[in-house]
């Protein structure tokens, strides 16, 4: 029988789509007065994130 470890190497050895997804969260203090600055700031790494071609979702919420 194989073991998880086993199966992963299978797997990835056998489907050239097998991937490695890396989520990245974080949280950050604004100042209310800063909020918009930092919305704005936020939008304009959109393009940059969609540019890469590995992105899948990129978001943000107030």
């Amino acid at each position: 029988m194989n073991s998880p470890r086993d199966q992963v190497a299978d797997t990835a050895a056998t489907e050239p789509s097998a991937r490695t997804d890396i989520i990245i969260a974080g949280r950050v203090f604004v100042p209310a007065g800063e909020i918009e600055t930092f919305a704005a700031e936020a939008r304009a790494t959109y393009p940059i994130a969609a540019a890469n071609p590995g992105n899948v979702s990129i978001s943000f919420c107030v």
